[in-house]
């Protein structure tokens, strides 16, 4: 969970602090301009919508310095994304886009990393993150392992009941061409008259419509978007009730925008800028949304400069920004696209050129004599010219010059930057065996195979740190701190002893008294990140294996080998369940009742055996005939027959 400020959702309040609260109470948002506070000092701060028009200006002399870079990734990568770059950011505009793209192959190879990094990363068809302390001493506590366990199961279905993995393919494709990705994560409100909800929406951004800054920790501290919305739009957005003219949201709706609603030309688009950034006038344990960690602003395009469409607020940031890779204090990305970029315009100049020769080879230049001017001559296959006069005697129609293209050199060539760009794509990665071509025929063996997946998995190993760190841990953290402060009315409830009353959320179970005021982490368990960590578990089942054949000559080097410690590694690696491998303490404890039962068993078979040889012994000493001056006179006491 996200460290510093007081959100841990674990620390829950007393028993009964939250009993009666509405279910349906989520954020409150300030709508307006008057609880918007300026702060003092010696400089008088400007009206807000001015200070952010600033701010945006000095953002957009960053961003627009990869204008033409970005364009020429979109022209030759990603045709039908950006805005604001080339379209003026009006939606639902399908002019054409692929005008530029002669061969597709820089395209489908973005595709296939989008694909490969969803289906090995963030695959909804098994799970790909487990919850657990942060302390790991606390998984042999009580409950804990269970308790985890569900919460994983927990933000799993939140996911998967959302558009989570439908927005996160856009996301995908957009890291892997601009090498910078943003994609909103918000609330959806409880709301009673619906019935089964999302507990989250996710929004897709694409390049351009948005900008960003960061702190001197590269962390992401301002961003900021415009867009288009209708007039329908914002009304019904920004008014409670836009069919009362008195709602009090109507103060805060432009002249241009109420004029467009009241003369029915709500459909007309208006532009509204939208701003998240750190509160400086924050106010720990406000209720207030607006007094939050992360202040929120919607504002319309020019008009009054204390005008606000809303003021709210953020426990933690809802627009997550990753980026592909970062040269020093840059705020925007780098991508294996821009990597390619010279190999995707060359080939499609070569594929052009590689059209023409062939072009020239099947449809030539035409030379014909001056005779023929006013003489229908036909090019179609089967059919006849007719030629009579001056024009019968001429030499006819015949090319300029032949064309016999060699385009030998130029498939292998463009084989050579197809290559390369699926290189730079990791489509190789995960299209690994069809990548091979040839080669399979062979008689390549699997573990040649495997090696070569793990060294270029290997090479993803940064982007997927700086993943974790930037894109899937802030969304996890978002959705744990989302769900735990929805579920501790049910919490409350389940303490009193009281039944949950419709209505009560409860998406993940309260913790067990161990994990009281304690964090959480995160792991990762994705194709990947097994993929990653393979080398590990190899060598561990090396070693056992090494160590097991040397037992045979040398048996004490078993005690060099903690079995146990190894098991749970092992386990831990593959990402089994927890509730499947038990603790070492309960592991003694079966093995104290295993050797005590067995002890009992062995005394168990030793008074058996006794007892047979007794048995035995009575019932050969009652064979025995006495007074014949045995052992058996001796101990019964009898006398020799002949002194009787």
């Amino acid at each position: 969970m996200s460290s510093g400020q007081d959100l841990n959702p674990l620390n829950a309040p007393s028993a009964g602090e939250l009993l009666g609260v509405d279910p349906g109470s989520v954020t409150n948002s300030a709508r307006g301009s008057t609880l918007y506070r300026q702060r003092g000092g010696p400089r008088s701060a400007p009206p807000p919508k001015t200070r952010y028009d600033m701010l945006r200006t000095q953002l957009d002399i960053e961003r627009e310095s990869w204008r033409p870079h970005i364009l020429d990734l979109k022209n030759n990568f990603l045709p039908y994304r950006t805005r604001y770059l080339d379209d003026g950011g009006d939606p639902n505009r399908g002019t054409k886009k692929m005008q530029y793209i002669i061969d597709n192959c820089p395209v489908l190879g973005i595709r296939t990393l989008a694909a490969g990094l969803m289906s090995s990363v963030t695959n909804p068809m098994r799970p790909w993150i487990r919850i657990k302390p942060k302390k790991l001493a606390l998984l042999e506590q009580k409950g804990v392992p269970e308790w985890c366990e569900a919460v994983t199961n927990g933000v799993l279905k939140v996911f998967g009941e959302s558009n989570y993995y439908d927005a996160m393919e856009p996301t995908y494709r957009e890291l892997g061409t601009f090498g910078t990705c943003n994609i909103g994560g918000y609330e959806v409100p409880y709301d009673p008259r619906w019935g089964q909800q999302p507990l989250m929406n996710y929004v897709p951004r694409t390049w351009g419509e948005y900008w960003i800054s960061q702190d001197s920790t590269y962390r992401v501290n301002v961003w900021m978007r415009v867009f288009k919305w209708t007039a329908s739009q914002i009304v019904h957005r920004f008014v409670e009730d836009p069919y009362n003219i008195n709602s009090p949201g109507w103060k805060n709706i432009s002249p241009a925008t109420r004029s467009l609603w009241l003369n029915r030309s709500d459909e007309r688009r208006m532009e509204v800028f939208q701003v998240i950034e750190e509160n400086r006038d924050r106010l720990p344990g406000s209720p207030f949304a607006k007094d939050k960690y992360w202040r929120s602003v919607f504002y319309e395009r020019g008009g009054d400069p204390f005008q606000l469409l809303e003021l709210s607020g953020y426990d933690i940031f809802p627009e997550h920004v990753a980026r592909w890779d970062l040269n020093s204090d840059d705020a925007w990305g780098h991508s294996p696209a821009m990597d390619c970029l010279g190999d995707a315009r060359s080939l499609q100049v070569q594929q052009r050129r590689k059209a023409q020769a062939i072009d020239k080879s099947l449809d030539p230049p035409l030379i014909g004599d001056a005779n023929l001017k006013k003489t229908r001559v036909s090019m179609l296959p089967g059919d006849v010219t007719w030629l009579e006069g001056a024009a019968a005697n001429s030499f006819g129609v015949k090319p300029l010059y032949e064309v016999k293209p060699d385009t030998s050199g130029a498939l292998e060539d463009i084989k050579d930057m197809r290559g390369r760009i699926g290189g730079s794509l990791y489509t190789d990665v995960f299209q690994m065996l069809k990548s091979m071509g040839d080669e399979l025929k062979s008689g390549i063996t699997a573990t040649e195979i495997q090696a070569r997946v793990q060294e270029r998995i290997l090479e993803m190993g940064p982007v997927l740190t700086r993943l974790n760190n930037e894109l899937y841990g802030k969304q996890i953290d978002q959705v744990l701190h989302i769900g735990m402060r929805r579920s501790r009315v049910a919490w409350q409830y389940m303490a009193a002893g009281k039944r949950l009353p419709k209505g009560v959320e409860m998406i993940f179970p309260p913790p067990p008294p161990a994990m009281r005021g304690e964090e959480t982490d995160i792991e990762y368990i994705s194709i990947l990140a097994q993929a990653q960590r393979q080398d590990e578990i190899n060598g561990i089942q090396k070693l056992i294996t090494y160590v097991l054949s040397t037992a045979a000559s040398k048996p004490d080097v078993l005690d060099k080998i903690d079995f146990d410690r190894s098991i749970d590694i092992v386990a831990d690696r593959l990402s089994v369940p927890p509730e499947v491998v038990i603790s070492t303490d309960q592991a003694d404890q079966v093995r104290a009742i295993r050797a005590k039962q067995a002890a009992q068993d062995k005394a168990k078979a030793q008074a058996l055996q006794t007892a047979q040889v007794g048995s035995q012994a009575l019932a050969n000493l009652g064979k025995t005939p006495l007074g014949q001056g045995t052992a058996a006179d001796s101990l019964l006491g009898a006398q020799p027959q002949g002194n009787a």
